[in-house]
C-alpha cells in the first residue's frame, strides 16, 4: 500500500533510494500480514526495516493486549461459574435455531431483517426459559459474586 510507503519514508526521514547522512535505518523488503475486517480478511504487505520493527499506525499494537484482558475476564467470576461459562451448548443451540429460521425465511434482504430474525429467536428462547424457571447460574451463586469495588484486581488497576 502506498500509505505504508509514505509512513516508512517519514520514519526513515528519506524517500526510497534517497541517500542521506542522517539516515539510521534501511528498508528490507516486505512481510505478509492479515488484517481482519468486518468485510473479511485483507492480505497486506508491511514494509520491513533492517534494524527495528515497523508497524503502520492503522494496525494497533495494543489490540492484542486488550483482547487478552477480555478473554481472561472470567477470572473475576467465581470459580464454580467457570465451567458453565466455558460450555458452548447454549450458543450452539441458539445458532441452530437461527439457522432453522433462516432456512424457513430464505434470503434476508438487509441487516434489519437479520436483526429481527435473530432477535426473535433469542426472545423465544428467553420466554421458554422464563416459563421453565431455568437459569444459567443459581440465585445463591450469583449473590456470592462480589461488587466491582470489592474485586482486588480492579482496585489496583484503577488506582
Amino acid at each position: 500500500m502506498a500509505v505504508f510507503g509514505i509512513e516508512v519514508a517519514a520514519v526513515l526521514g528519506t524517500d526510497p533510494h534517497e541517500r542521506s547522512e542522517e539516515r539510521t535505518n534501511y528498508r528490507n523488503g516486505y512481510r505478509p500480514h492479515s488484517l481482519t475486517t468486518q468485510v473479511g480478511d485483507l492480505g497486506l504487505l508491511i514494509p520491513k526495516l533492517r534494524s527495528e520493527g515497523f508497524l503502520p499506525s492503522i494496525l494497533q499494537r495494543r489490540r492484542r493486549i486488550e483482547a487478552r484482558e477480555d478473554v481472561l475476564a472470567f477470572r473475576h467470576f467465581l470459580q464454580q461459574h467457570w465451567r458453565k461459562m466455558s460450555i458452548t451448548n447454549l450458543l450452539e443451540r441458539a445458532n441452530e435455531a437461527i439457522k432453522r429460521q433462516n432456512r424457513i425465511v430464505g434470503i434476508s434482504p438487509n441487516n434489519a431483517a437479520i436483526t429481527r430474525l435473530v432477535g426473535g429467536v433469542l426472545l423465544e428462547q428467553d420466554e421458554h426459559w422464563q416459563q421453565e424457571g431455568r437459569r444459567m447460574f443459581s440465585a445463591e451463586s450469583m449473590a456470592a459474586i462480589p461488587e466491582l469495588d470489592d474485586i482486588p484486581a480492579l482496585q489496583t488497576s484503577s488506582s
